[in-house]
């Protein structure tokens, strides 16, 4: 025999009840509204701080040309002709010059003067390891510089597809 189950009655909600559920929405609404607008202010600071990085940066000029894209097939030729100029600004050296055992040579980043994460190699195996440490492929650390630019353009895509309303 199938065991029976007892259904509840639904419990009367009293106007205090509603009272209550109506202050929490009101409460969340503005706490809502508060967040979005710290939000908006700290998307402001961080692109700001990005500008800044590259300005200070990139004294050269390597990555010009990021300001004000919107598009992600600008985004593409502007890394394309940004890697460019990047790769060859650098000063490649011999790899014992660089205390690599190795053959070929190496460079640091023209950006960050960075080096890969050995302590007694300095630079980037040139040109793979440089552009790879640019664009952050196969690494887990891309290019501090390059990424600042990179994100500040990917930021104001994403932000004109909202715009937009996902179109």
């Amino acid at each position: 025999m199938p065991a029976t189950r007892s259904v509840r009655k639904p419990r009367e909600l009293k106007l205090a009840d509603f009272i209550k559920l109506e202050y929490e929405v009101a409460r969340l609404a503005a706490e809502n509204t508060r967040l979005a607008a710290d939000n908006r202010s700290l998307e402001s600071d961080l692109s700001m701080s990005r500008y800044v990085i590259v300005d200070l940066m990139d004294v050269r000029g390597l990555l010009d040309g990021y300001v004000g894209l919107e598009d992600y097939k600008d985004l593409v030729v502007w890394r394309e002709k940004a890697l460019e100029r990047v790769l060859d600004a650098a000063d490649p050296r011999p790899a014992m010059q660089m205390g690599d055992l190795g053959s070929g040579e190496r460079a640091l980043c023209p950006l960050c003067r960075g080096s890969a994460s050995s302590p007694s190699v300095r630079g980037f195996a040139f040109p793979e390891g440089l552009k790879r440490h640019l664009l952050g492929s196969h690494t887990p650390h891309q290019c501090e510089v390059f990424a600042a630019a990179d994100k500040s353009i990917i930021g104001r895509i994403r932000a004109k597809v909202v715009r937009m309303g996902g179109a």
